[in-house]
């Protein structure tokens, strides 16, 4: 009965017990539900947070001049993709690198060829751009491409990359840049059809290549064989041949560009393949012209001065520019003990044409220099000539001069010397010079001196007959003597030179004729000088002296 009595007990205990635990559990459930609410709801947030961010990229630039972490952006065709989180320096090296975390459908962003570029008020060859960021600050732009590839670390560009939705890159060469930049025009026909995308110096330092696109479908246009050419800025040239003047537009004179055109003649155009390489000319026309077959190094010396003739002045064949002048100097020449002036010229004879080609074969140079004898015999020689008397610029012209001096021509030496003849001007000034020689020789003093004694005498003679003459002959002596007295004036000038001497003998010839005039009339009228004269008075039909002298 005790047993009974204890188990009993033990129930109720038990059940106290349970009672007390159920009465405590609801401020212990409440009490714990708070902080388990809270972390659920932490890693629910977590969870969707993630769940709404892109991957984060990694853009290396050169600067990073108006970005700032947590406020730019990154755009993809102007709508904001991503946001920047960091902008750093990296020590010990150039540049910058900023990181970027893409929205959550932007993973196809994280590709290879993917391009990033800052945008930024901008003055460049294509005009202002980037105005838009004047009032929301710098941002990225991106530009996607066609690759899957995934990358996390990209290389930014300094400028915005060019539209290609279709058409073909050429690289081009020249010898200087010229005021062609990224994103300067190319034309053709003075049309814009592509721009320049990028360019780079050569690794020897000699030239610069450029890379250009040309959209399609004018990508057609470029043939293989196209002539490109500097567009840009205002292109004068002054030679020989005159001043031209070319203008371009205004957008290719500011920002330069760069043009291109057909072969003249080509009836039907072969487009060129993509990346194919072309040189890159000073101006059109000296892209136009003939491609060049190896030149010919030729020298002429001459002995007059050389100013007025410059290193690319042209070398003339009878209206055909057959070379250019290469280089302008001086040459000590031992066998005479002087100096005369050597020009180096580059010749082209295939200008000649055909018929000189087939003359020559097939490379065979004794055919050259065969040829090159035979017209030297026959008077080929170099002169020197004004083509531009205003801008006193001069050039050399080839010739066929039949009565010059026989010369000749070693083809065996290089560089070929080629004879020459003096030029135009030079042949009238040693005329001139001679002329002036003999009119110094001329003992002018002592005709004067002569010539004037004759008048001294001639006028003592009138005033004697002055005396003895009738009336009627004393009128043709006052105009003897007005003449004699005219021309006797003239000698006794301060300087009298030809001119003087010219006058005095017109002068002279007219007191002859006077006195010729007054001689037949003595000889008809001896009555006007004898003293048993009947009568003083002519015949009315006797001519007055004064008309006779004139």
């Amino acid at each position: 009965m005790h047993s009974s009595r204890n188990s009993t007990d033990t129930r109720r205990l038990t059940v106290a017990r349970i009672a007390q635990a159920r009465a405590h559990w609801p401020r212990a459930a409440i009490f714990w539900v708070v902080p388990l609410a809270a972390a659920l709801f932490c890693v629910a947030w977590g969870v969707a947070s993630l769940g709404s961010r892109g991957p984060t990229i990694t853009i290396a630039f050169a600067t990073a001049d108006g970005l700032e972490a947590g406020r730019s952006t990154l755009r993809l065709r102007n709508v904001e993709v991503g946001r920047v989180t960091r902008v750093r320096a990296l020590r010990g090296q150039s540049g910058v690198r900023v990181d970027v975390q893409l929205d959550t459908d932007m993973h196809a962003l994280a590709v290879a060829d993917t391009r990033f570029w800052i945008v930024r008020p901008r003055i460049g060859p294509g005009g202002l751009s980037g105005l838009d960021s004047v009032l929301s600050g710098a941002y990225i732009a991106a530009a996607t491409g066609g690759s899957r590839a995934p990358r996390a670390t990209f290389i930014g560009l300094d400028a915005p990359p060019v539209t290609e939705d279709g058409g073909r890159h050429y690289t081009l060469h020249t010898a200087s840049l010229g005021s062609v930049a990224i994103g300067s025009p190319v034309y053709h026909r003075r049309a814009r059809v592509g721009q320049v995308t990028g360019y780079a110096l050569d690794a020897d330092g000699h030239g610069v290549s450029i890379d250009v696109f040309v959209a399609a479908p004018f990508d057609r246009y470029v043939d293989v064989d196209a002539r490109w050419w500097q567009a840009g800025g205002i292109g004068l040239r002054l030679d020989a041949g005159g001043m031209k003047l070319g203008t371009p537009s205004i957008a290719a004179m500011l920002a330069g560009a760069l043009a291109f055109a057909s072969p003249p003649g080509r009836a039907s155009i072969v487009a060129a393949p993509d990346g194919k390489r072309f040189r890159v000319a000073d101006d059109e026309i000296d892209a136009m012209r003939t491609p060049n077959a190896p030149a010919a190094p030729v020298v002429m010396r001459f002995d007059r001065s050389l100013r007025g003739l410059d290193v690319g002045a042209p070398v003339d064949f009878r209206g055909i520019e057959l070379g250019n002048v290469t280089a302008v100097g001086t040459e000590y020449d031992a066998a005479r003990g002087d100096v005369t002036m050597r020009v180096t010229m580059a010749l082209y004879p295939d200008r000649l044409g055909q018929r000189y080609r087939d003359v020559l074969g097939n490379g065979d140079t004794d055919a050259g220099k065969a040829l090159l004898r035979t017209l030297v015999a026959r008077g080929l020689r170099g002169q020197l000539r004004v083509g531009n008397p205003i801008a006193n610029r001069s050039y050399v012209a080839l010739d066929m001069f039949p009565h010059a001096p026989p010369a000749s021509v070693d083809t065996n030496r290089e560089p070929i010397a080629l004879p020459t003849v003096p030029g135009t001007l030079d042949v009238l000034r040693v005329q001139i010079a001679d002329i002036a020689g003999t009119l110094s020789r001329l003992p002018l003093d002592r005709i004067g001196t002569d010539l004037n004694a004759a008048l001294v005498n001639t006028n003592t003679l009138f005033t004697q007959l002055d005396t003895e003459l009738a009336p009627h002959a004393r009128d043709a002596l006052g105009i003897a003597r007005q003449t004699f007295t005219a021309a006797q004036a003239m000698l006794r000038q301060e300087g009298a030179g030809t001119s003087n001497l010219h006058r005095t003998l017109t002068q002279f010839a007219r007191t002859s004729r006077a006195l010729r005039a007054l001689a037949g009339e003595l000889e008809q009228h001896p009555e006007w000088v004898l003293p048993n004269a009947s009568s003083t008075t002519p015949p009315a039909d006797a001519p007055h002296p004064a008309s006779a002298a004139r």
